[in-house]
């Protein structure tokens, strides 16, 4: 049986984890962080 990947934006991707939205942005943005974007207002974080 598959299990479902839990998909979160960035803000509650960032809550997740403890980080502070900018933080969790600037490593997104320096690849540190793995997601995928699947719209223009959504990004998706793999974990």
């Amino acid at each position: 049986m598959q299990t479902k990947r839990k998909l979160h934006n960035t803000q509650e991707a960032a809550e997740y984890l403890g980080l502070a939205f900018s933080y969790f942005r600037k490593m997104m943005m320096r690849r540190v962080i793995p997601m995928y974007i699947t719209n223009i207002y959504i990004l998706r974080i793999i974990y």
